[in-house]
This record gives C-alpha cells, sequence and structure tokens, in this order.
C-alpha cells in the first residue's frame, strides 16, 4: 500500500454529518448545534458548504470519547 492511500478508517473520519444526524447523535435539538455554530460556545464546530452545516464525524467521535473517559 502506497503512503498515500488511505485505508477505511481515514476515509470514515473524512466524513461529513447533517445537523440532525449530529443532533441525534448527541441527543441535542438540532437548533442547539446552530447556536453552537452561530456564537462558537459548543465544544465543536462544523464547516460550512455552501449555506449547509456539516459536522465531522472525526470530531464527533473525539468528543464521544472524551465524554465516555469522564
Amino acid at each position: 500500500m502506497n503512503s498515500n492511500d488511505l485505508n477505511i478508517d481515514q476515509i470514515n473520519d473524512l466524513a461529513l454529518l447533517t445537523t440532525n444526524q449530529t443532533a441525534q447523535i448527541f441527543e441535542l435539538q438540532p437548533q442547539t448545534l446552530r447556536k453552537w455554530a452561530m456564537d462558537g460556545s459548543g465544544p465543536i464546530q462544523p464547516i460550512k458548504i455552501g449555506n449547509r452545516l456539516r459536522w465531522k464525524l472525526k470530531d464527533i467521535k473525539k468528543l464521544c470519547n472524551a465524554e465516555g473517559d469522564e
């Protein structure tokens, strides 16, 4: 395998979730995530694609793992 090749874990970490999908994972209202995005108050921040918010699966996994460690 070439060093430039992506493995399945790397591909999964590049995944982007919608606000609704992310809200389901965290058991929050989508509006809470939108507020995080607007005021920068949340533990993770989305990226904006056009006028849509997308949340990085990599960031979601990190936050879930951090909450599980507490």
